[in-house]
């Protein structure tokens, strides 16, 4: 279930859609553990993962409280590494998702993700 007080815990039908499906929350679970292997937060983990794609032009952060302010910060700090790369390629392969399809069909559909200077 997801937590109480996040935005999945309100059972917005979006939200539950778009984002709570089990792919997703095992990727979740398994970048958890890699930030907890190099002893960073997984927002911080994730943030930087997102910073790591060429496709993404700007992330936003959406910070409940100072830590979590902290937490995001942190990610630009994070030095984004062929172990990083290639651990996280297992997670989620450059060009996919983690879905089957998208499932939000009021938004453009996801078409991957592209390594940082890799994009020609």
């Amino acid at each position: 279930e997801p937590p109480a007080d996040s935005r999945l815990g309100s059972s917005n039908p979006r939200f539950l859609r778009a984002e709570w499906r089990r792919p997703s929350v095992d990727v979740a679970g398994s970048l958890s553990q890699l930030a907890l292997d190099r002893e960073v937060s997984t927002a911080t983990l994730a943030t930087a993962w997102a910073m790591a794609n060429d496709l993404v032009h700007s992330v936003i952060i959406g910070p409940k409280n100072l830590a979590q302010l902290h937490g995001y910060l942190a990610a630009a700090r994070l030095t984004w590494d062929d172990e990083l790369e290639k651990a996280t390629a297992t997670l989620v392969a450059p060009g996919t998702h983690t879905g089957d399809s998208w499932p939000d069909p009021d938004y453009y559909p996801v078409t991957g993700r592209v390594i940082r200077g890799q994009n020609t």
